[in-house]
């Protein structure tokens, strides 16, 4: 008995995608969620959880539909090109999507722009925000608009233990007031907003599909005694 490590390299390039997927995933949705359409922290939370909460019913689901499955290109085969290809599309329609919100915020974009600064300043300087620690603050109140256009990302001191706010302006006080003109705009313009979360729910389905044949693929195609060494290679 022999490992065909080629074909375990190619069945663990499914498992890889998957590992890909959501890295990528709560690294990038999380931001743009809060950054760009200035969702808050409760609802940014319950949109992430959404993946969790399709897998519960699509993986069994799939799992089971690939295991009952008969055709020439095998079980598990059809669900993960369908699924992969789906995925492959949503992500790029999220990337168009992601730009029309972006054009919709194009002033204040620009991270440590004096010109955005003094956008976001203008339209939230008397408005009670909230800083990540959960204090609440008025704008005006902390910065005159000549000091808080002089803010820059750069001058957050980098100590993950310190809970100066006064030591961290930028995070504390320039991404609270910037994320709340990004909800602003989500308000007066939704769409953008909705058709995000229904690409969202798109690609998290596309990836449920194809999920559970991919790991199941390996046992497929590899005989039993074999099947701890090809797991490790995936």
């Amino acid at each position: 008995m022999k490992l065909n490590y080629k074909r375990t390299i190619l069945v663990g390039f499914a498992f890889f995608l998957i590992s890909v997927f959501w890295q990528a995933y709560d690294a990038t949705i999380a931001l743009t969620l809060t950054n760009k359409f200035g969702m808050n922290q409760t609802w940014s939370g319950v949109v992430m959880a959404l993946d969790n909460i399709l897998a519960l019913f699509l993986l069994p689901l799939f799992g089971t539909l690939s295991d009952k499955h008969k055709g020439k290109s095998g079980r598990r085969t059809p669900f993960i090109r369908f699924g992969t290809a789906v995925a492959a599309v949503a992500l790029v329609a999220l990337s168009f999507v992601d730009n029309m919100q972006l054009d919709l915020i194009k002033d204040i974009s620009t991270v440590d722009d004096p010109a955005a600064l003094s956008v976001i300043y203008d339209t939230q300087c008397e408005k009670e925000l909230q800083t990540p620690s959960g204090n609440k603050f008025v704008l005006k109140d902390v910065f005159s608009k000549e000091a808080f256009t002089q803010v820059r990302s750069t001058d957050d001191v980098k100590d993950v233990t310190n809970r100066d706010e006064s030591k961290t302006p930028y995070t504390s006080y320039v991404v609270p007031a910037r994320q709340a003109y990004a909800a602003d705009v989500t308000a007066a313009n939704p769409m953008p907003l909705l058709i995000f979360i229904a690409v969202l729910l798109v690609l998290l389905v596309a990836m449920g599909i194809f999920r559970s044949p991919a790991v199941a693929l390996m046992p497929d195609v590899t005989i039993k005694p074999l099947r701890s060494k090809a797991n490790a290679v995936i």
